[in-house]
């Protein structure tokens, strides 16, 4: 594996709930708060990954404040230049949890909500959970107003309570009703699906989890989870990043037709278009 650790820390439990998972990159405050947010009691026994994709590890004074055995921190021998998808599938394969959560470094989550969802996914004989998204950042920002808005509407159609072909459906063609650190995944699904693509310049956890969520069902749970910071203009709207888009939305479908057939893909995209008529507050 090309992770060493840099921290001394106590090995886990051999009986793992759940493994909270965290790339990071040059964000050493916010992964600190990232990973306080996960260290309340709770009835799931957690491990917690963070692993540095920096070339000097510059996490490591700040991690070196947390003490508490369910915590590593790790350092990559090797940085990915910028593919977080490639240390998530790393960190799994270090990992002992039943249930897999990947938690992006400058977001924090309610580890109460997250039990709640292993616990319904459980109840629901599911292998995705999905929970509320609750975007912040600097105050009169648009994209801030713009991201909650979009996570309410998001709220909404998961409250209407769609298929899981509904939800790869809208996935696939639709502004994405979730993000990477909005949903758990039980390990024996990530496996059998084989993890994030890498080969995705982007969007590898929307299509991960059309996979997931269209072979083994979701299950939602309305109460706040996921504190998704945002306030900034991604490049991802720029000309360049947007090519990038496209392509890797050609990739997805590309993929997606190839596992479940070419006349699957085009029934849902048809239903893609019947389901943008449907009013979101219906």
């Amino acid at each position: 594996m090309a992770m060493s650790s840099v921290l001394d820390a106590h090995s886990p439990s051999a009986d793992i709930d759940l493994s909270i998972l965290i790339p990071t990159f040059h964000r050493e405050k916010t992964v600190v708060e990232a990973v306080r947010s996960v260290l309340a009691d709770s009835t799931l026994r957690i491990e917690v990954i963070v692993a540095d994709d920096s070339p000097e590890g510059s996490a490591a004074d700040a991690m070196a404040a947390i003490v508490d055995p369910r915590v590593r921190y790790l350092v990559r021998d090797q940085p990915t230049g910028g593919f977080p998808a490639r240390v998530r599938n790393d960190l799994v394969k270090l990992s002992r949890g039943r249930y897999l959560y990947f938690l992006d470094d400058d977001d924090t989550v309610s580890l109460a909500t997250l039990t709640r969802i292993v616990s319904h996914m459980k109840a629901a004989n599911v292998r995705v959970g999905v929970g509320k998204v609750c975007p912040f950042g600097p105050e009169g920002s648009q994209v801030v107003e713009e991201e909650r808005e979009h996570y309410r509407r998001a709220r909404l159609r998961f409250l209407m309570r769609p298929s899981k072909f509904e939800v790869a459906t809208r996935l696939m063609f639709e502004p994405s009703l979730v993000c990477c650190s909005a949903c758990v995944i039980r390990r024996d699904a990530f496996e059998a699906i084989g993890g994030f693509h890498t080969h995705l310049p982007l969007y590898e956890d929307v299509d991960m989890y059309i996979r997931a969520i269209r072979g083994y069902g979701y299950v939602y749970v309305d109460q706040d989870f996921l504190h998704r910071r945002t306030g900034e203009t991604s490049l991802i709207q720029n000309e360049r990043d947007l090519r990038r888009s496209v392509e890797s939305y050609q990739l997805m479908y590309q993929s997606y037709r190839k596992q479940y057939s070419g006349l699957e893909w085009l029934l849902l995209r048809l239903w893609a278009i019947v389901l943008r008529k449907r009013p979101v507050e219906a």
